[in-house]
């Protein structure tokens, strides 16, 4: 009977008068919050399937070998130490199993128990049941014994997290994969550095554009946003309120983030970050009824779905040292559209 139930801690900002009141909101302002794309369990498989065909997971690409000595080198950090992992965004849980994998490895190798990292539990978070409890069961499939919970919540109003996840006299690995950029970083990074104490370990990944030039990589990227699969992952959130495909049409293109500073990379040249943008565009006028309030679109207006930041490794430690953090190790992929990063507070 305990594999047929799962027992879930769902956060106020999670509750269905927030979410009701984000979700109006999203419609009012012409601004779809990001996370009214994992809503519902359709919603959550369609972007498992979109990024089990977009993400860079081809060996050619050095994606295992990336993941694997990033953990490696996290696990090596805690040595002896105990640790709880925290997946924020944990999304479908499959980096979070390869690092508990790693670490069973790790233990069998070493003669020394006293040497020996252990984890002493996993608590999955994200805004999406669906998702939690996937990455919760996932977990539990192969580790019965490890303490598991899984928790949904928005990060962005959550400031009480930490108070509903007892400490255990040792440290925490917080993991936050493929979160960063659907976040503003003046938004998520001070909430990253909030988990962190002295000793912490923060691993995370960011988007990059690939190559020197800055702006023709992100060039490079957009087929991947921009085709026929991500469009109508897009479309759901719009579906669910009667919009279809004849009312409008989806654009994909890059803009640079006015809100964030213009800044020296480590070349003398300013960069402003930039990020890849899908914007529903009204064709003809349409009217819609969320919590018995009625919204008019009118043509021509343009409404965002969706925005993902793209990176480089000099972006990520200008922002992380902003807000008080430091990348300790840093990995790309061969084709450079995606880096690792290992943090933790600044000294």
């Amino acid at each position: 009977m305990q594999n047929n139930i799962e027992h879930v801690y769902f956060h106020a900002s999670q509750f269905p008068e927030q979410l009701a009141h984000e979700y109006e909101t999203s419609f009012i302002q012409r601004r779809i919050n990001h996370k009214f794309h994992y809503h519902t369990t359709h919603q959550s498989q369609q972007w498992l399937d979109l990024h089990q065909a977009y993400s860079p997971v081809q060996e050619g690409q050095g994606y295992q070998q990336a993941y694997q000595q990033c953990l490696h080198t996290a696990l090596d950090a805690l040595s002896h130490r105990t640790f709880d992992l925290i997946s924020l965004g944990c999304g479908g849980g499959e980096k979070e199993v390869l690092l508990h994998n790693l670490l069973t490895q790790t233990q069998h190798a070493k003669q020394d128990v006293n040497k020996r990292p252990t984890m002493t539990s996993y608590y999955p978070v994200d805004v999406s049941p669906a998702l939690a409890i996937t990455a919760a069961r996932k977990m539990r499939q192969q580790y019965p014994e490890l303490p598991i919970q899984p928790i949904v919540c928005d990060l962005l109003h959550t400031d009480d997290l930490l108070s509903y996840i007892p400490g255990n006299n040792g440290a925490r690995m917080i993991t936050f994969f493929g979160m960063i950029p659907n976040f503003t970083p003046a938004a998520i990074l001070p909430i990253l550095n909030q988990f962190l104490s002295p000793g912490d370990l923060l691993l995370f990944s960011a988007n990059l554009a690939p190559g020197k030039d800055y702006a023709l990589g992100i060039q490079t990227v957009l087929p991947q946003y921009d085709n026929a699969s991500t469009k109508g992952w897009l479309m759901s959130v719009l579906r669910d309120v009667g919009i279809n495909t004849d009312d409008g049409d989806i654009t994909v293109t890059v803009d640079t983030d006015t809100a964030e500073p213009t800044h020296n990379t480590q070349t003398s040249e300013k960069t402003a970050l930039k990020k890849i943008c899908a914007h529903f565009t009204i064709r003809r006028a349409v009217k819609l009824t969320i919590n018995n309030k009625t919204i008019h679109w009118q043509p021509g207006e343009r409404v965002q779905l969706f925005f993902s930041y793209r990176y480089t490794t000099p972006l990520v430690k200008h922002y992380l040292q902003q807000h008080g953090m430091q990348v300790l190790h840093s990995w790309e992929f061969n084709n450079q559209e995606e880096g690792l990063y290992l943090c933790q507070q600044a000294t």
